[in-house]
């Protein structure tokens, strides 16, 4: 079920020509190419971009996501500290200000 939400958001964000950023724990496996949901996921959305590379878990998994469109400038995806059994994520964006 929760593969299905995912991809029903992620499909949904993909109709918009704006600069996305989600970010959050997901528990999903993404350091886990071998596991069909996740990899489904991972794949499908071509103008998705997921920015953590490192584990993010106590497990040695990577859970914490930043997933950004392809538009989106991000820069700095950095692990921190464990402040839980999760690790803190930081990164910066570049935004213009709307006129």
């Amino acid at each position: 079920m929760f593969y299905d939400d995912l991809s029903a958001v992620l499909e949904r964000l993909a109709t918009y020509s704006c600069p996305v950023v989600i970010c959050g724990d997901f528990n999903v496996h993404v350091d886990r190419i071998d596991d069909p949901p996740t990899l489904f996921v991972c794949t499908s959305f071509w103008r998705c971009i997921q920015n953590v590379t490192e584990p993010t878990h106590t497990t040695g998994h990577t859970l914490d996501l930043v997933i950004t469109s392809s538009e989106t400038e991000i820069s700095g995806v950095q692990t921190g500290d464990m402040i839980s059994d999760h690790v803190l994520v930081r990164f910066t964006l570049s935004v213009k200000k709307p006129r």
